[in-house]
């Protein structure tokens, strides 16, 4: 069965060693290796990242990327004057996306003097200008919580080959492309939307199971939603009740399964005899929000 590749994520303060560990496996495993810069002009910035993985995502190529959208939340409290250009319900759905790859993150955090002395050693390349703004990075990346599991990696206590045998045995379980599938395959609870409607065509992000990056529709109300009752991305698998039956069955096994709307609870009552059914987030947005949405009071209950 063909499934979405590999997907390894370097992130890490300035100084950290993850650019020099990055290409390298890039460059023994063959995978593409990206390497996101500033982009200071631009304000939309979610997107790229989601063009970096989708070589991976669409289960052409594996891909090594050299910053995600961590770099953007850590420097973004150092640069800009603590702002950032995502918002919290975009990080999640980032997240829900790479867990459709096997993905690993690799956190490179030696530590802080010799980060200090390499940062200093190569200043003018890197992002930041003063040991002041690296040392406040350093400690956000030390402090930092995220989904995505994680590999720590120090280069002066771990070698790059325990590390390469680290990444190759890591990872999330990658989702098959027989289906525009999203979210941790061996999560404990399987969401299916309603079908892909026209109105989505504009929105490419749409072809994954509440993807899209837009506030317009109830992709990003629904991660809110999720985030304000601590439902964790990791818990969760995504799909559309217009994908392949045979599909749906494979990634709901083991799983309690919610269907979203009526459309989707038509199709899930015929595939499962357990399914159970939460208005769809579209509607409750535009008619009921205000009220508390049904499907987190079904989550909190299973995912106690």
């Amino acid at each position: 069965m063909n499934r979405s590749k590999r997907l390894t994520i370097f992130e890490g303060p300035d100084g950290a060693g993850k650019t020099t560990a990055a290409k390298r496996l890039a460059a023994e495993t063959g995978a593409r290796y990206v390497h996101l810069d500033a982009f200071k002009e631009v304000h939309h910035i979610a997107p790229l990242y989601v063009e970096a993985m989708l070589p991976a995502v669409l289960g052409h190529r594996d891909v090594v990327m050299d910053r995600c959208w961590y770099s953007e939340l850590i420097y973004g409290s150092v640069f800009r004057s603590g702002t950032s250009r995502l918002v919290s319900a975009q990080v999640c759905q980032l997240e829900r996306l790479a867990m459709r790859c096997q993905t690993t993150l690799v956190w490179c955090l030696p530590a802080v003097e010799t980060t200090i002395k390499n940062f200093n050693a190569r200043r003018n390349l890197e992002l930041l200008d003063t040991d002041e703004q690296l040392r406040k990075v350093y400690e956000l990346y030390d402090l930092d919580r995220c989904t995505l599991r994680r590999i720590y990696y120090d280069y002066e206590t771990m070698t790059f080959e325990v590390l390469k045998d680290s990444v190759q045995s890591a990872g999330y379980q990658a989702h098959s492309l027989e289906a525009n599938s999203a979210g941790n395959l061996d999560g404990r609870v399987l969401l299916v939307g309603d079908s892909f409607g026209p109105h989505k065509e504009g929105d490419p992000l749409y072809q994954w199971p509440f993807g899209s990056l837009s506030p317009l529709g109830c992709s990003r109300w629904l991660t809110e939603q999720l985030e304000q009752c601590n439902i964790e991305e990791v818990d969760l698998c995504w799909v559309n009740a217009d994908e392949d039956e045979d599909a749906i069955l494979e990634l709901g096994d083991g799983k309690d399964v919610i269907a979203l709307g009526i459309q989707a609870g038509d199709v899930c009552q015929n595939l499962f005899d357990f399914a159970r059914e939460a208005p769809h987030p579209q509607y409750w947005k535009r008619f009921k929000a205000n009220e508390p949405y049904p499907l987190m009071k079904l989550l909190t209950e299973l995912l106690p």
